[in-house]
């Protein structure tokens, strides 16, 4: 349809309000210390680019979904592609970035589960990349974005220790 505008519009968009709240809590605390860590420059740099690459991946990796459904079965799937909504993949970037920069930083999981920020990283990438593989194309989570996501965050840790960022 060409409108490639969504792919930046789709991160100032939420389709429930418990999901943005859970983005801008996120988004302020990491936001915030990315921010005073290494500047607005590259905090934004960070945020747009987890979540347009989040928000391809997600696309590229749903039309691989479709694919491989209907090359088995010759038949197209019941369910559509899927939408995308939310700053998740942008976050997931930051929150990344952060943890890699920090790993033993400790994390308060629902603002009171004191967890490391590697073990906290690990259980929450796990999570998403288990459903991942596992959606069949219902779920209303894009857990494809937030592993999009969450690669350009390790990507950007990974430049900015070499001094590439």
């Amino acid at each position: 349809n060409g409108r490639f505008h969504t792919v930046i519009t789709s991160m100032f968009s939420h389709a429930r309000i418990d999901h943005l709240m859970a983005n801008m809590v996120t988004l302020i605390f990491f936001g915030l210390e990315t921010i005073q860590l290494k500047g607005t420059a590259f905090f934004s740099k960070l945020y747009f680019t987890g979540g347009m690459l989040g928000g391809l991946g997600f696309v590229a990796w749903d039309l691989n979904r479709l694919f491989l459904h209907y090359s088995r079965t010759s038949e197209l799937p019941q369910n559509k592609p899927q939408s995308l909504m939310g700053a998740s993949a942008a976050v997931y970037a930051l929150v990344t970035w952060k943890i890699l920069t920090s790993p033993t930083h400790m994390l308060y999981i629902w603002m009171v589960l004191p967890v490391p920020a590697a073990l906290a990283g690990i259980g929450f990438l796990g999570y998403d990349a288990y459903y991942m593989y596992k959606s069949d194309g219902s779920s209303t989570v894009a857990h494809a974005a937030h592993i999009f996501g969450a690669m350009v965050g390790a990507a950007f840790w990974f430049n900015d220790r070499r001094g590439d960022v």
